[in-house]
């Protein structure tokens, strides 16, 4: 199964919410798996100009600093695009959807922020799309990555209000916690 967008790649661009964070840390940085984050190194490894690490020791991919705001290392400001979309991670490919933990268990949440979540929450195109992702992240193969990578699941503690949980990911069974290995 092929993953699809939610929102068109016009309507994501026209937005400029994403791919910005207020402080260097933040907790909505996109989370890598392994795989990901050795594609992420390769990307990089073309840019002569970054010294810093792209992924931390968290998971998460690293960012850098622009007029005030911390942006991902990958996301280009002259045009607003991204340096890896084509590679770029599942947490991104899923945005606004994000994997959370609710109650120590992994869930996939939608970040209300979002102005095309505000738009098309409660209709028939959000809803096709909630039981598409239900579908697509209960792949025996992608349940066996998540399995693997607990640390995708964020706790988002200081974000909870803007998020809602859509559906629970009951078949993972594991501790919410750590830095998993590769599948």
């Amino acid at each position: 199964m092929t993953m699809k967008q939610f929102l068109s790649s016009s309507t994501c661009l026209s937005c400029r919410g994403c791919c910005r964070f207020p402080e260097e840390e933040s907790e909505w940085r996109p989370k890598v798996t392994r795989d990901e984050e050795q594609v992420m190194r390769a990307v990089s490894a073309n840019d002569a100009s970054s010294t810093h690490p792209v992924v931390d020791d968290d998971g998460y991919i690293t960012t850098k600093q622009c007029h005030g705001l911390f942006i991902c290392r990958f996301y280009n400001t002259e045009n607003g695009e991204c340096g890896v979309y084509q590679d770029r991670p599942l947490e991104c490919r899923i945005y606004p959807f994000v994997l959370t933990q609710q109650e120590g268990k992994p869930a996939v949440s939608v970040h209300l922020e979002c102005p095309y979540v505000q738009q098309t929450k409660g209709s028939a195109k959000y809803q096709e799309y909630v039981e598409f992702l239900q579908q697509y992240l209960a792949d025996d193969e992608r349940l066996a990555v998540l399995q693997s990578h607990p640390h995708l699941f964020g706790a988002y503690e200081s974000s909870q209000d803007e998020l809602e949980t859509v559906f629970n990911l009951d078949d993972l069974t594991y501790p919410c916690s750590g830095r998993g290995e590769q599948a």
